[in-house]
């Protein structure tokens, strides 16, 4: 039996929101669509990229120029997307003082 810390949060996850036939398409909609895809406020997103890789550079005013964060947004390409992670990295890139490139897999 799992603990009351484990269970808690799957008991959070909607019911029909987790479906293993779900193809990758399905799976990146819903994890983006229960995600907050707007960068936080004093933050922006600029898109750009790093040889043929595409990227979005999460940048708040004031960030020191010779400090830059990779993002990796988990998921194994399984899930999520850098569209999913965007709030996340303005929270980093105003937390840190940084710029914070995630690739742009899906934005």
């Amino acid at each position: 039996m799992a603990s009351r810390e484990f269970q808690a949060p799957l008991n959070s996850i909607p019911p029909g929101f987790a479906n293993p036939e779900d193809t990758l398409d399905v799976v990146r909609a819903k994890v983006d669509a229960s995600s907050d895809p707007i960068p936080l406020p004093g933050t922006d997103v600029e898109h750009s990229s790093i040889g043929d890789i595409p990227i979005a550079r999460v940048v708040r005013p004031g960030a020191d120029d010779s400090r830059t964060l990779v993002f990796f947004h988990s998921g194994a390409f399984v899930h999520g997307s850098a569209r999913s992670s965007v709030g996340v990295a303005s929270l980093l890139s105003i937390s840190l003082k940084s710029r914070v490139v995630v690739e742009r897999d899906a934005l």
